[in-house]
């Protein structure tokens, strides 16, 4: 006899949204004062640190304290000579707080200021106080600023993949690194029409390697699906671009799923990718089982038990 209960059933998903979440033709800003001098700062998540150009240094007549030389790695894992740090107060538009800021010059940036992601943190710029970032329209080729070993990352899915990725407020695309791509098996257009010149945070230029087309990106309920670009030596499976990152308001919608990397280390369990099969394991599940388990079993509670 067949059973008449009705059976339980699952939600329908979310219809995908195609985006197109790579472009060179804005940026966001944000207005302000560094010594009284007025300033368009760069909010860049892809920062740890603040970031000031050689030539900005030598116009406020600042030098880099004695001792303070820095490498930093770019986002192909090169590295340049920072000359060193200066302090610096800086000021919101419309706001008299000042804030003393240590920041580190790099020569040949393109930027002239950069506010880096700690600060965007503490002081909610990114969240609560977004009204003080600007869209601004220009035109320039592709750039990523990513700089050093940015430690912040928020989960979400990569072709129905559980994954980590760096959310980027100073890189104009979506991308996906190269290793991501070849241990995963997964089709890459390279012709001449699928690679990008790209802009370091230093000048300096490389190329992708190609074009993961159509793919998909998830952060809890809003799927989307756009072009990956591909390069090699990311310090991330995923970099999300600044116009996915404003356009779909994700520090303030999604501030859950985002987590510190040094707090996970060495939890294969949780760091490793988990393929969601459909009807067999259910995204947000798994979203809320890796952040619980990251914040209850610290990193050396696993390396010692």
């Amino acid at each position: 006899m067949l059973d008449p209960s009705p059976r339980p059933t699952k939600p329908p998903a979310k219809r995908l949204r195609k985006g197109h979440f790579s472009s060179s033709s804005t940026d966001y800003v944000v207005e302000g004062t560094v010594n009284g001098i007025r300033t368009e700062a760069s909010p860049d998540t892809g920062s740890d640190e603040c970031i000031i150009s050689s030539h900005f240094a030598s116009k406020l007549g600042q030098k880099p304290a004695a001792g303070t030389e820095k490498t930093i790695t770019l986002a192909n894992q090169k590295t340049v000579e920072s000359t060193g740090m200066i302090e610096v107060l800086w000021k919101f538009a419309n706001d008299p707080k000042p804030h003393s800021l240590t920041c580190w010059i790099l020569p040949g940036s393109s930027n002239d200021f950069v506010l880096g992601s700690r600060f965007l943190r503490a002081t909610k710029t990114l969240t609560t106080s977004m009204h003080r970032i600007t869209k601004v329209f220009r035109s320039s080729r592709f750039r990523l600023r990513l700089l050093g070993e940015e430690r912040q990352r928020i989960l979400g899915a990569f072709n129905n993949q559980v994954t980590t990725a760096l959310a980027d407020t100073g890189s104009d695309l979506m991308l996906v690194s190269l290793d991501r791509v070849l241990s995963h098996g997964l089709s890459m257009s390279s012709g001449r029409n699928d690679r990008t010149e790209v802009e370091l945070a230093d000048g300096s230029r490389t190329w992708t390697c190609g074009i993961v087309k159509n793919a998909t990106w998830r952060i809890g309920e809003s799927p989307v699906r756009c072009d990956f670009h591909v390069l090699d030596g990311l310090p991330a499976d995923v970099i999300l671009s600044k116009d996915y990152l404003f356009e779909q308001n994700i520090f303030a919608n999604h501030f859950e799923s985002s987590f510190d990397i040094d707090s996970v280390e060495g939890i294969s369990l949780l760091c490793g990718v988990r393929v969601i099969e459909e009807g067999l394991y259910d995204l947000d599940e798994l979203e809320q089982e890796f952040l619980r388990d990251s914040k209850q079993f610290p990193c050396n509670y696993i390396e010692h038990h």
